[in-house]
């Protein structure tokens, strides 16, 4: 069973399901189900669905993107209280020409007292380098692919659209290459990254 609400002051929306452990199989049937509408509406908006980690620093939000065991997951679990999620990061543009990223509940149950709309800062992408923590400016025909790759690809004529939102979020967002060292304290992790988005 399932029961859910949605605020539209606020624009979202919370599912509940019960007795979920007995029917897991409907259980991942109604979460991909939730997630192809939210990426049609994220995609609607000019929007792109990205696979990666966000930590939520100084009111902002850093999403870092990488592969499947490129550490996502380790280096949100460093930061407690302070990610908002670990696996998929919705990002969407707003007319005043900033991004911002969307939070959802992914499969761990909500945490209620982060916000559900988080202005953007910048996207990182996670290298296999685990000597140092350090960021790298990619130049401007490499963003588009380092972001690219990352993006869950929309099929059909939601491919046209994809590709427009990913063009328009690396010009309008920084982008770095993103290495980092796992003995490094999460103060200096946090403070690579709030350095080269001061000011933006």
């Amino acid at each position: 069973r399932s029961c859910g609400e949605a605020d539209r002051r606020t624009a979202t929306a919370v599912v509940r399901l019960a007795n979920a452990i007995a029917v897991p199989d409907r259980v991942g049937a109604l979460a991909e189900a939730c997630m192809a509408l939210t990426y049609a509406e994220v995609l609607r908006r000019g929007g792109v669905l990205l696979h990666g980690a966000t930590l939520w620093l100084d009111g902002r939000a850093f999403v870092v993107v990488g592969f499947s065991g490129a550490g996502k997951s380790t280096l949100a679990a460093r930061f407690p209280g302070q990610h908002l999620h670990d696996e998929h990061a919705w990002l969407v543009p707003h007319a005043d020409g900033g991004w911002e990223v969307w939070r959802h509940a992914e499969f761990r149950g909500p945490r209620e007292e982060l916000p559900w709309r988080v202005p953007l800062a910048g996207v990182f992408v996670l290298g296999p380098d685990r000597t140092v923590t350090a960021t790298t400016p990619l130049a401007a025909r490499e963003r588009m692919a380092a972001v690219l790759v990352h993006a869950y690809h929309a099929g059909g004529a939601g491919g046209g659209p994809m590709l427009d939102a990913v063009a328009a979020l690396v010009a309008a967002v920084p982008v770095f290459a993103f290495a980092h060292q796992l003995r490094d304290p999460p103060a200096q992790v946090a403070a690579v990254l709030r350095e080269v988005c001061r000011g933006e």
